[in-house]
């Protein structure tokens, strides 16, 4: 039964990475698209890949700080500890293979290395916000995060686009903190 139990546990775990993902992406394309239209932005520009992979990983680790608050007090302090772990590095890696398949494995690694690193300080100063939403809240921060990463920053335009977005999230992180501690 336990094998059982740890085998659907890493089944649900690799299909939350997966929708995290694909979230992630899909918010850094909207993002992208806001850039690039110029009905909205008269200033439009290109948003350069290397802003758009920087997007990305910003969404990814957001969701997986929203992650986190949502196994917080469901979980031991160990139990939400090693599923962090696991999803943060099952996640960044999963990442690194989409966004960068062509580049060599050394510096895939490398950038791995670099993107846990910001995931990090990214989770630190997510932590230092109380309420998701609302003014001066984790959303609107993150939003002002995502506009200077656009070059559009203290846009409010961007700051509400990307507080639209992760409001509209599908990743149902609720039921998936649920059936990991239902396992």
């Amino acid at each position: 039964m336990d094998l059982y139990n740890d085998y659907s546990k890493v089944n649900i775990k690799i299909s939350f990475v997966e929708r995290l993902f694909t979230e992630a992406v899909n918010n850094a394309s909207e993002i992208r698209k806001l850039t690039n239209d110029t009905t909205i932005d008269q200033e439009a520009g290109d948003l350069k890949n290397e802003q758009y992979i920087h997007i990305i990983f910003k969404f990814i680790n957001f969701f997986l700080h929203l992650t986190d608050r949502h196994a917080y007090g469901k979980m031991s302090e160990e139990q939400r500890s090693i599923l962090m772990d696991e999803l943060e590095k099952t996640c960044i890696t999963l990442a690194v293979k989409r966004v960068c398949p062509s580049w060599p494995k050394n510096e895939k690694e490398k950038f791995k290395d670099e993107c846990l690193k910001i995931l990090n300080e990214d989770t630190d100063e997510f932590s230092k916000y109380k309420n998701i939403f609302g003014l001066g809240s984790l959303s609107y921060n993150f939003g002002k995060i995502i506009a200077k990463l656009a070059n559009k920053e203290d846009d409010a335009l961007y700051i509400l686009a990307t507080n639209e977005l992760i409001s509209k999230r599908n990743l149902d992180i609720g039921s998936f903190i649920n059936d990991i501690i239902n396992l």
